[in-house]
């Protein structure tokens, strides 16, 4: 299966978009859909952030997959209105304010 090779051979590191991304995952559409279905937006996130923001994000969201779109969401408009966008720190004290109360 062609994300079996993705995950072995560590692709996920050389993906810097989400255009290679979705162009990589379009390629074989079923063999994605049968693999863990969340394996590949962890190591996404991971990319993008870090295992430990991984690990936390994994115990109040519903899947690696919501999280990573809806991240995405939110960077899309913070960059539409002209806004900063956030890093880890923020996501934490957002996180803190909102489910740790």
């Amino acid at each position: 299966m062609l994300i079996d090779y993705v995950i072995q051979l560590n692709f996920y590191n050389y993906l810097y978009s989400l255009k290679d991304y979705i162009n990589l995952i379009s390629i074989n559409k079923l063999s994605y859909k049968n693999y863990n279905y969340d394996t590949i937006y962890k190591y996404y996130l991971e990319r993008k952030f870090s295992k430990l923001f991984t690990k936390t994000a994994s115990l109040i969201v519903i899947s690696y997959r919501d999280c990573f779109i809806r991240i995405n969401i939110f960077e899309n408009i913070m960059k539409d209105n002209g806004y900063e966008l956030w890093d880890e720190n923020i996501y934490y004290l957002f996180w803190k304010g909102k489910y740790y109360k």
